[in-house]
């Protein structure tokens, strides 16, 4: 049974996007307050009539401090006296109502709303905000975590270049998902695919849009159900958003999500073409945080449907995983987080979250990791652990279970543990896997993955997005191959 664990293969890819503006800057600090102008188009086809705004606290809402414009018959808005630093650092949101006229439809009938990520967050923005509904599906992706995250406002966010480094990983990982999803180069997610003659995203986006007003119509009522939540929503997918498999890329799902003080969930359901009718749940996932002083806990169930027939009785396959995070993050430290998983056959929601963890137990892996000043891994490592393998996992197992994880030296007897990628050290681990990071100036990237295998993976992502993968078991003699056939080198 395969342990739980981070797809850093992945996780290569989602933040090559990441470096050619260093992760955020903190110049903005010292920015003297100007106005700028800003120009965009609304695109499904063009859309006339609606309103168009600078989200300066990041709510959403039209407020009465943001500038707002409406579109033209060519879909275009233009805003003058906009605040520099927020320029840069807020959401363009147009609130398309009913009765808007779109080139492709005519007469709206259904409202919704289009958005584009604040311009900092990815290097694919250009000076026309082309707004879409793939630029609104690669910012929904990630808005309902900015309280999380602590953005509070433009200005705030623009003097908090960690929470910068954060933000465009993020956007970076759902540029990445959705282009590989629909087959569409990363750029194009920005582009006026009307003005640029592709008819095939041109379709796509047609499709979307049908999505986005059935969750903008859906998410009040689902607001109402949980009124102690910071954020609930509803959103459609033309794609599975909590897998990344293409084979189902032209298959309809719901997602629900309620952040909760107290937890945060997540739904997802395959539904009809109508998108009126729910087929089968998919994938649910809730996490229950406990915050310390020193040290954080929490509880994380996650549930798939049981693909492989891991648990013949069972529709899906469930992880429960106590997990305890040491907080803190200076630049270049390592520190840690640690957790107990369990595995094991669900009918439903509740059977997953009343899982015996010490009866299902599936080991405790340790990760040990450095970011930089941006919030950008610098390595990352995680140990694959049973009971018995290293007495000072042993200690954080019986500390995380008995609720006394929450203590300055609880880590002290791991601290050892290094992530750095040359070394071969599993301190008695089964099985490891240590990554890193290098972000170079030109915007490119160079992941490097070592296995306890003795495999090393070295995955080069250009500025564009384009990479070459190069494999092997000697670092210094790599062959350029595709990844499938890089893995089968020495099994997975």
């Amino acid at each position: 049974m395969q342990p739980f664990k981070l797809n850093t293969v992945l996780l290569a890819l989602f933040t090559a996007s990441l470096t050619a503006c260093g992760g955020g800057s903190s110049d903005s600090n010292n920015a003297v307050s100007s106005q700028a102008d800003l120009t965009g188009v609304a695109i499904d086809g063009y859309v006339e009539g609606a309103t168009a705004f600078v989200d300066y606290n990041l709510n959403g809402q039209l407020d009465d401090n943001e500038p707002s414009a409406l579109t033209d018959q060519n879909g275009q808005f233009e805003f003058s006296g906009v605040d520099s630093v927020c320029a840069d650092y807020s959401p363009i949101i147009i609130n398309v109502p009913v009765g808007a006229y779109d080139s492709d439809y005519g007469v709206v009938s259904e409202a919704y709303q289009l958005t584009f990520p604040p311009k900092f967050s990815s290097n694919y923005s250009n000076d026309i905000l082309n707004t879409t509904p793939f630029t609104t599906v690669i910012w929904n992706a990630i808005k309902t975590e900015l309280s999380e995250l602590g953005a509070e406002g433009c200005q705030a966010l623009a003097a908090n270049s960690s929470l910068q480094g954060k933000i465009k990983q993020r956007v970076a990982e759902q540029e990445y998902r959705l282009a590989n999803r629909y087959n569409i180069a990363v750029s194009d997610l920005y582009g006026d695919f009307i003005k640029q003659g592709n008819t095939a995203q041109h379709q796509l986006a047609q499709s979307l849009t049908v999505g986005l007003a059935k969750a903008y119509e859906e998410t009040r009522a689902f607001e109402a159900l949980y009124p102690d939540a910071h954020v609930a929503y509803v959103e459609y997918w033309l794609g599975n958003p909590a897998s990344d498999d293409i084979s189902v890329a032209d298959t309809w799902y719901r997602k629900e999500y309620v952040g909760h003080p107290e937890y945060a969930q997540e739904t997802v359901y395959q539904v009809s073409n109508d998108l009126d009718t729910i087929v089968t749940m998919t994938h649910y996932l809730k996490t229950n945080t406990t915050p310390g002083q020193y040290n954080d806990s929490e509880t994380f169930v996650v549930m798939d449907e049981d693909t492989l027939n891991s648990y013949p009785s069972s529709a899906y396959h469930c992880t429960k995983q106590l997990r305890a995070n040491q907080k803190g993050n200076t630049t270049g430290q390592v520190y840690y987080e640690f957790a107990i998983n369990a595995q094991g056959g669900a009918n439903d929601a509740t059977e997953c979250e009343a899982l015996d963890i010490d009866a299902n137990r599936s080991g405790t892996p340790l990760t040990a990791m450095t970011k930089d000043q941006y919030g950008r891994y610098i390595t990352y490592a995680q140990f694959d652990f049973e009971s018995g393998d290293n007495a000072n996992v042993d200690g954080l197992n019986y500390a995380l279970t008995n609720q006394l994880i929450d203590a300055p030296t609880a880590f002290d007897g791991v601290s050892t543990i290094s992530p750095e990628i040359d070394l071969t050290e599993g301190y008695g681990a089964l099985s490891w896997i240590r990554s890193a990071w290098e972000y170079l100036n030109d915007g490119s990237m160079i992941y490097t993955e070592h296995r306890s295998t003795g495999l090393w993976i070295i995955t080069n992502t250009a500025a564009n997005g384009t990479y070459t993968v190069s494999c092997g078991m000697d670092k210094t003699n790599l062959t350029v191959m595709d990844m499938a056939s890089c893995l089968n080198l020495v099994g997975h």
